[in-house]
């Protein structure tokens, strides 16, 4: 991991692109948007996405890590939260481009099958 003592030392590209490696798995992602909505335990992130505790446990021990997360405990459980609500914001910027880039690529070929189409 990178240390922050002196910010002259910090790559800021590989701090990102090591930040980013959280977004590398479907449910860390899944795990971020549900964070967005509010703070969640373990158990709760496991029941909603029909995950073993053990591995939701794993995926959020990388986002923590990586700084994604924070975590609180109340007695023996543990609430998570969004470190910084800015991350999921950069994580749906992507979202909503990828999703506008597949409707050009779903229009531009419906385009060509339109004009493929040779009955009539």
């Amino acid at each position: 991991m990178v240390s922050f003592d002196n910010p002259r030392d910090i790559d800021l590209f590989q701090v990102h692109a090591s930040f980013c490696s959280i977004f590398s798995s479907p449910v860390r992602l899944k795990i971020m948007w549900l964070l967005g909505e509010g703070e969640r335990t373990v158990g709760e992130l496991a029941e909603e996405l029909n995950l073993a505790i053990p591995n939701i446990s794993q995926h959020l021990k990388v986002m923590r890590s990586h700084g994604a997360v924070r975590s609180r405990r109340e007695g023996r459980t543990v609430h998570y939260r969004l470190a910084n609500r800015k991350f999921l914001e950069g994580a749906s910027l992507i979202r909503v481009g990828l999703m506008e880039e597949f409707q050009k690529m779903w229009a531009l070929g419906n385009t060509v099958n339109s004009s493929d189409d040779t009955s009539g």
